[in-house]
C-alpha cells in the first residue's frame, strides 16, 4: 500500500492487544476522574441556610462535602445565610462556615417571661369570679430554645489529616431576672411559716436553729451552646455561655470558652474555642451545632411561687442571642502519594512506552 494510500484508509493502525487494553485503562481511570470532578462541580455559595438543606453536595476549593439534616432546625434560621470560607495559615490548610443574619439582626434569640410560664387555674370560670383568677400565682417548667444540628461528611484522599477544631462566636449573651425570695409568715411565738412564701432561709440567733422554706421561688435560666464534633472521637470544640437565677438575689453567670479542652473563664460577647488534634483522618461524619435556649424552672422541678405584685414582674424572664457564629477545621494533606496513585502512574507511563516503541517499529 502507497502512503497516500494509508492516510486515506479508514481502516485503522495495527495495535497490540496489551496497548489496546492499557488504552482502555487509561480512558476508563479519565472518566471515572471527570465523573468525580463533576459530582464536586457545584461549588459551595452563601447564600440562606435553607438552600444548603435543599442540596446534598458542594465543595470548598478540593474539599467536597456532603451532608444531611442532623437535629431540628427551628424557624429562628429562617433568615441565616451560610458564606462558605477557606484559606491557609502556619496551622495549614481549613475550610468551614460563616453563620450571620439577613438585615444585621442576631443569628439566634430567644425569651422568656413570667406570663410565657403562668400556671393555669383549672377551676377558672369567667361567669363566676369565685372560682379565681385564670392563672395561679405559680410558674412551670417552660423551655423556648433554638437548635441547630448540621452534620456533614468531608472528602479528600487519605492522606489528608485533620489538625484542629475552631469554634467562634460573637455577640453573644444570656442574662436572667428573678425575684427576691419572698419572705415568710410568722407564728405567734415568732417561728417562721415554712409553708409560707418561697426560697428563703432563716436562722434563729438565739437557738441557731435554721428554717426553710418548702416552697422554691419561680426563677430562669438561660444559655448558649455552640458546638463542633468529630463524631467518631470523643473531641469537640465547644463554647458557652449560660447565666442562671433560680431563687437568687443577684444573677449568677459561667462564662467561659474551651481552649484544648482547658476552660478559660471570660466576660466578652466573643469566644473563640479550639481543639488541637494529632492527625485524625478526614472523611469521618462532623456535626456542627447552636443551641439557644431560655426556660422558667428546671426540669424535674415542682412550680416555683412569684410574686405578680412585684413592682419588678414585668422584668421577670431570661433571654440569649448570639450575633454571628463560624467554624474552621485545618488540614494537611501529605505530598506522599498513595499506594493506589503510584500503580495508576505505572500503568500510565508503561502504556505511554508501549505506544512510543510500536510508533518506532
Amino acid at each position: 500500500m502507497k502512503p497516500s494510500q494509508f492516510l486515506a484508509s479508514s481502516e485503522p493502525p495495527y495495535q497490540s492487544p496489551l496497548v489496546r487494553r492499557t488504552q482502555l485503562a487509561t480512558a476508563a481511570v479519565a472518566l471515572v476522574l471527570m465523573g468525580a470532578s463533576e459530582a464536586q462541580a457545584q461549588v459551595c455559595q452563601t447564600g440562606l441556610l435553607d438552600s444548603y438543606y435543599n442540596t446534598s453536595a458542594c465543595s470548598i476549593g478540593n474539599v467536597g462535602l456532603s451532608w444531611s439534616q442532623g437535629g431540628l432546625i427551628s424557624n429562628v434560621f429562617s433568615s441565616a445565610v451560610v458564606t462558605p470560607i477557606s484559606g491557609s495559615s502556619a496551622l495549614g490548610s481549613y475550610f468551614g462556615f460563616r453563620f450571620s443574619s439577613a438585615g444585621g439582626a442576631p443569628l439566634m434569640s430567644k425569651s422568656i417571661s413570667a406570663a410565657d410560664a403562668r400556671v393555669p387555674n383549672p377551676a377558672f370560670d369567667p361567669a363566676n369570679p369565685t372560682q379565681g383568677p385564670q392563672y395561679l400565682s405559680y410558674l412551670q417548667h417552660t423551655t423556648v430554645s433554638s437548635i441547630l444540628n448540621w452534620t456533614f461528611t468531608p472528602t479528600l484522599s487519605a492522606q489528608t489529616r485533620l489538625t484542629r477544631l475552631q469554634v467562634t462566636t460573637s455577640g453573644a449573651s444570656a442574662r436572667s431576672v428573678s425575684q427576691l425570695p419572698i419572705q415568710p409568715v410568722y407564728f405567734s411565738n415568732g417561728e417562721p411559716d415554712m409553708n409560707s412564701g418561697c426560697g428563703w432561709e432563716i436562722n434563729d440567733p438565739v437557738t441557731n436553729q435554721w428554717y426553710y422554706a418548702t416552697q422554691v421561688c419561680g426563677g430562669f435560666s438561660s444559655g448558649n451552646n455552640n458546638y463542633l464534633t468529630l463524631a467518631s472521637q470523643p473531641q469537640y470544640a465547644q463554647a458557652v455561655w449560660s447565666s442562671i437565677s433560680l431563687s437568687q438575689p443577684s444573677e449568677y453567670r459561667n462564662d467561659y470558652c474551651l481552649e484544648n479542652g482547658a476552660i478559660v473563664n471570660t466576660t466578652a460577647t466573643s469566644c473563640t474555642s479550639f481543639l488541637d488534634l494529632s492527625g485524625v483522618a478526614l472523611g469521618a461524619p462532623i456535626s456542627y451545632g447552636l443551641v439557644a435556649t431560655t426556660y422558667a424552672m428546671g426540669s424535674g422541678e415542682p412550680a416555683g411561687l412569684i410574686d405578680e405584685t412585684d413592682p419588678n414582674y414585668s422584668s421577670y424572664g431570661g433571654q440569649v442571642e448570639v450575633g454571628e457564629a463560624e467554624f474552621r477545621i485545618y488540614y494537611q494533606s501529605n505530598v506522599v502519594p498513595e499506594p493506589g496513585t503510584w500503580a495508576l502512574m505505572a500503568v500510565g507511563l508503561g502504556g505511554l512506552m508501549l505506544m512510543t516503541r510500536r510508533r518506532r517499529v
